[in-house]
């Protein structure tokens, strides 16, 4: 039998990573994925969360809003999938696998294989640049899906939701790393695995709420049980012993992200089972429930799992996983929702994380579509008004680089160049932004 020049390649690479030889996604610290422009206003990051190395995949934003690849920086531990049959994107079942701070230029990330959370200092001249502070720590329990920054950027919190759930936090040393805050392990009491099942019965994103004085996680529920919003109250970095929880008398059920309304002391979150949330903080520790708390189902949806704000627009925007669509939004003074339009993606393009940055006085989402292996960069022209700009490939440069992204994968460049079909992205994760001088505690606020 005779063996394409293909084949010999692939039966090869086979071999190696069989005795041990295979290309190692960690051997490296840095992996160079393209030519850096020089031009940045800043950058976009999201991590490959692969379980043989995790790795923080950095792109240059232009001064256009445009991206370019260029680095792939070890983040120090593994990756994890969630377990789920069968095995899709939305590997962490969360938003806010790995933040950034404008304020601090302190990029945070979870290493859910590895129970631990890196941090590094962003070079605010060359923002795809990263410097691993410290070591890895660990997040203080098992399978760590979500992290926030306080608007200082010297305080992280991260929630894990494996078999060991709960919320832990951190003071951020420049020279040291994550230092470990007493008085702020809280277990959330979820009867849960490592890696956590879900999406169902699993914790969701992580935030501060407006003006610091809590801080919330989004958990999902187990129908028929209702999902609902733990939160603890912060003083001198501290949490309260207890959380308080918040749920919706029109029923939570999925809530994966939470995205702070600028000024109205609430929450909006994106709900994978109904659409979307929108909870009034007033609500918290109160036996009564007020009116502006609702739960809006959007027609149609598949999986609304993660949300943004756009200070140009003045609008919310979520993405679905299963339709592919990103959903336009705007609420009102009293918190009363509209939808405003909605933008397909490719209907099997996966989108999942994302994020929004402000460049040049326009603001852009970065959103991460899984199955194209690649990001999406849309301008927002106005309220109910978007341009598709750019697709940025991954697949290619990955390969190129030697980057692994799938599980216990192995990356070439075949004979006919078809990256993708060797490449396996249910892991990819995540998406932040960077922009200098600018403070992005809340997306484009």
């Amino acid at each position: 039998m005779q063996l394409g020049f293909a084949s010999i390649i692939i039966f090869l690479l086979l071999v190696h990573h069989a005795t041990g030889t295979a290309m190692n996604p960690t051997s490296a610290s840095t992996k160079i994925l393209g030519d850096a422009k020089g031009l940045a206003a800043g950058a976009a990051y999201f991590i490959t969360n692969n379980p043989d190395g995790n790795f923080i995949v950095a792109a240059e934003i232009g001064t256009d809003g445009e991206l370019t690849l260029t680095r792939a920086v070890d983040a120090g531990g593994l990756g994890a999938h969630g377990l789920v049959d069968p095995i899709t994107p939305e590997a962490l079942f969360s938003q806010g696998c790995i933040k950034a701070s404008s304020k601090a230029n302190i990029l945070a990330t979870v290493n859910a294989g590895s129970n631990t959370l890196s941090v590094f200092n962003i070079d605010p001249n060359d923002p795809t640049n990263l410097r691993m502070i410290g070591k890895p720590i660990s997040s203080g329990g098992e399978f760590p899906v979500s992290v926030a920054f306080n608007k200082a950027g010297d305080m992280l919190c991260a929630v894990n939701a494996g078999a060991i759930n709960g919320v832990s936090c951190y003071s951020i040393d420049k020279q040291r790393g994550l230092m470990p805050l007493p008085n702020t392990v809280r277990s959330l009491g979820l009867n849960q695995t490592t890696p956590a099942t879900g999406p169902p019965g699993t914790a969701g994103q992580i935030i501060f709420t407006e003006d610091e004085k809590q801080l919330m996680v989004a958990v999902k529920g187990t129908p028929p049980q209702p999902g609902f919003f733990a939160v603890w109250d912060v003083l001198d970095r501290s949490l309260s012993r207890n959380y308080k929880h918040i749920s919706l008398a029109q029923g939570v059920l999925l809530p994966f992200s939470m995205t702070v309304i600028p000024n109205k002391n609430a929450i909006l979150a994106a709900d994978a089972g109904l659409g979307f949330d929108i909870v009034d903080l007033a609500d918290a520790g109160s036996r009564s429930r007020s009116n502006r708390s609702s739960a809006t189902k959007i027609e149609g949806q598949g999986a609304t799992c993660w949300s943004a704000y756009s200070a140009s627009t003045g609008n919310f925007y979520f993405t679905d996983a299963v339709t592919s669509l990103i959903t336009e939004i705007n609420i009102d003074d009293n918190l009363k929702p509209t939808i405003v339009k909605q933008y397909p993606q490719g209907p099997t393009s996966t989108t999942i994380d994302f994020d929004i940055a402000s460049v040049a006085d326009k603001d852009f989402i970065y959103v991460l579509a899984a199955n194209a292996t690649a990001v999406y960069a849309v301008s927002l022209d106005g309220p109910g008004q978007t341009t598709n700009i750019q697709k940025l490939d991954i697949s290619g440069p990955a390969c190129r680089a030697d980057l692994a992204i799938g599980a216990d994968s192995f990356i070439i460049i075949s004979y006919y160049d078809s990256y993708s079909s060797l490449l396996d992205a249910n892991n990819l994760q995540g998406m932040t932004v960077y922009i200098k001088g600018q403070d992005n505690y809340y997306p484009s606020l």
